[in-house]
């Protein structure tokens, strides 16, 4: 009987030794991941009210003091996330996703910038036809442009862009694109939101 006891206590202890242990492997991996993680993710800095998404540059649109500015790499896509000082909250954010030039030094850059309101975010999305040589980049044309919901549904919209700064070969560095869409989230059927931005290579 004694020998009985015996087995069973020691069985209790090598099972709350290999729990504990799991545990703590589970908490390492764990927090080795928030390190990672944590890694990814980078202050931007402002510098003339300008920002760097990765390659491509855009005005911030917002008084710089205001707000704080991160950046994240997710694979091939780039996001930047603006967020206020004093609240800690999201205001809106940038994307940026491109290919590499192919032999002729052409590629392809797809910039979107974020918005939300009410609840109901969406992003309007610009494809760029670029090209690159080892003096300049220059944008050649824009190949689409569109409105995406992120998060509720588009009920209408509108939008447009173009090079702003075209020069006489029809080419520049600058691409503006502006749009409003209407869209519903929840019970909410009628919210309103506008996107004005320019983005150049320079």
């Amino acid at each position: 009987m004694k020998k009985i006891v015996f087995m069973i206590g020691a069985v209790i202890v090598f099972l709350t030794g290999v729990l504990i242990l799991s545990i703590h492997v589970d908490f390492r991996h764990e927090e080795e991941d928030n390190q990672e993680m944590t890694q990814k993710v980078e202050f931007v800095e402002v510098i003339d009210g300008k920002i760097r998404i990765d390659e491509v540059y855009t005005t911030l649109g917002v008084p710089s003091d205001s707000v704080y500015v991160t950046r994240e790499v997710l694979g091939e896509k780039t996001v930047v996330s603006v967020f206020d000082k004093e609240s800690q909250t999201y205001l809106f954010g940038f994307e940026e996703e491109g290919t590499n030039p192919n032999a002729r030094g052409a590629y392809t850059k797809t910039v979107s910038k974020i918005t939300s309101s009410n609840g109901a975010e969406a992003k309007l999305q610009m494809v760029l036809e670029c090209y690159q040589d080892s003096n300049h980049r220059q944008i050649n044309k824009i190949k689409s442009t569109k409105w995406i919901a992120v998060s509720g549904s588009i009920l209408e919209c509108e939008y447009t862009s173009y090079i702003s700064d075209k020069n006489d070969q029809g080419v520049g560095t600058k691409a503006r694109m502006f749009g409003t869409v209407k869209m519903k989230k929840g019970s909410d059927s009628n919210i309103w939101t506008s996107i004005d931005h320019t983005y150049s290579l320079d």
